[in-house]
């Protein structure tokens, strides 16, 4: 399995299995080909946005309003440079 890291990277590497004739399949990635393709940051806000998912789908998810939500943010956020 290739898994190129860009459009130049999948053209050259179709262009040199054509060349010598090879055949071959194109196919997706699976979700852990993809996942094991992240960078640390984009694994940790690809986890955040699973489990934010699996938490809907589970009906845990915050039951407040965006205001709400916000508020509360904002205050953690206030109380965070407090401390520091």
């Amino acid at each position: 399995m290739v898994l190129p890291r860009d459009a130049e990277e999948k053209r050259t590497i179709e262009a040199i299995l054509k060349a010598l004739k090879i055949k071959y399949v194109r196919q997706k990635p699976t979700l852990e080909e993809l996942e094991a393709r992240l960078l640390p940051k984009q694994r940790e806000v690809w986890l955040g946005l699973k489990t934010a998912i699996q938490e809907v789908k589970e009906g845990k998810a915050y039951d407040g309003s965006l205001d709400d939500l916000l508020n509360e943010l904002e205050n953690e956020n206030n109380a965070v440079a407090t401390v520091r």
